[in-house]
């Protein structure tokens, strides 16, 4: 509905309406609660309201926000969007690809958000959008939209270089339904390696965080193929394996080495300092920001990126060299 349409609705002449939405000094009281009434009644009032909030709103909208992946990375956006004086909302997708795009299309509507970040995106940005948007790891081919995606084979690559420079070939792999990719990229770092991918080593749990590590170890137990070495999807899968060794009498390293992913606070804490692939958080939030904030500020500013922060290798006392 247009501003014409809503002064036909109303009574009053378009001018009388646009001086009510710019907050008009002679257009009275009553005039101005009828119209904001009825604008509001027609679902059209945040489109046209002038007064601004004074700070920037950027939406997030995130899968989850259980996992320490995506919490560290909310972390880092928070401190970012303080520092610019901004204020970040928060929206949980749970996977739907459904209530992704729902979400998106409610914050680029009626001037509930300046920018959008979308994290695990699922959806396809429109040609046209009112609101910049920038993906984190969107996994879809995106043409109108920023990408800042992480590259998680160059930390893989490097963990399994390093696990077979410790004389290690019989590496296993354990994850769940959500990390298929990560399989997928161990597969290919192993083949790259020359090193034998065991199907009978690599176990997709049904289950999710540290129950996935210990279900995914136990089943390693129960099929009575062990490798000399893990890789965990992520550092709470790995976590979980390392339960489920002590429980079998076993250590790690000692007999068996086991490298995460994500690099998370726990890890270099637990009774073990465990090994992980660094995802640089930080430095995907500079990015993401940098170029929402520049798109937001710049409204001719069209130019579309996709960038990939490489993943690193943190080396701990979790990977052992075999003495045989």
């Amino acid at each position: 509905m247009n501003l014409k349409e809503l002064a036909k609705i109303t009574g009053y002449s378009l001018s009388t309406v646009s001086k009510v939405f710019s907050d008009g000094k002679d257009v009275s009281a009553e005039t101005k609660a009828a119209v904001i009434k009825k604008a509001k009644e027609l679902g059209c009032f945040y489109k046209y309201d002038k007064k601004k909030f004074g700070k920037k709103v950027i939406a997030v909208i995130c899968p989850e926000i259980t996992s320490a992946y995506y919490t560290v990375i909310l972390e880092e956006l928070k401190k970012i969007t303080e520092r610019e004086n901004s204020v970040m909302l928060v929206s949980v997708t749970d996977f739907s690809l459904k209530t992704e795009s729902e979400l998106i299309g409610f914050y680029s509507t009626d001037n509930r958000a300046d920018g959008i970040i979308v994290m695990a995106g699922k959806s396809v940005a429109k040609k046209y959008n009112p609101v910049p948007i920038v993906y984190i790891g969107s996994s879809s081919e995106q043409k109108y939209a920023d990408v800042v995606s992480i590259d998680f084979y160059s930390g893989i690559r490097e963990a399994v270089y390093v696990l077979r420079e410790a004389g290690h070939e019989k590496i296993g792999f354990i994850g769940e339904r959500l990390t298929i990719g990560k399989q997928r990229l161990f597969e290919k770092a192993m083949k790259e390696k020359n090193l034998t991918v065991d199907p009978s080593l690599i176990v997709v749990s049904d289950k999710r965080f540290e129950e996935a590590g210990y279900d995914g170890m136990e089943k390693l137990f129960s099929g009575g193929n062990l490798p000399t070495a893990i890789l965990a999807s992520y550092d709470y899968i790995a976590l979980g394996v390392i339960t489920s060794l002590q429980k079998h009498g076993l250590k790690c390293p000692d007999d068996i080495s086991l490298i995460g992913m994500d690099n998370i606070k726990i890890a270099d804490y637990y009774n073990i300092s465990l090994s992980s692939i660094e995802t640089n958080a930080a430095e995907i939030t500079g990015i993401v920001t940098d170029i929402l904030y520049k798109k937001m500020n710049r409204r001719g500013y069209t130019l579309v990126q996709h960038v990939s922060v490489k993943s690193n290798l943190i080396l701990r006392n979790s990977v052992k060299k075999r003495a045989d």
